[in-house]
């Protein structure tokens, strides 16, 4: 039971983390996105250990937008993400 509340207090860290990288964007601050992004992923590999997940994947590719000074792309990802997160 303690295994399920981790992965989902784990998920809703993700969740915030992945909220707070959109706001980072829309502020023009590219370097605490990707933290915010960098965080995220580790809070969603830790508990279920799964590094391909649908969320990861679109995490990743969201902080490869940031890297290319992308915003809108990586915003559209991140969105996936999120709704990945709550499907």
């Amino acid at each position: 039971m303690s295994q399920v509340l981790t992965a989902s207090t784990a998920q809703a860290r993700a969740g915030t983390l992945m909220r707070q990288a959109r706001v980072e964007l829309f502020c023009d601050h590219p370097d605490s996105a990707l933290a915010a992004i960098r965080k995220a992923v580790g809070e969603l590999e830790l508990p279920q250990e799964t590094l391909d997940s649908e969320e990861i994947v679109a995490l990743e590719r969201a902080a490869w937008h940031v890297r290319r000074h992308d915003t809108r792309a990586a915003v559209a990802a991140l969105d996936l993400a999120i709704e990945r997160l709550n499907a």
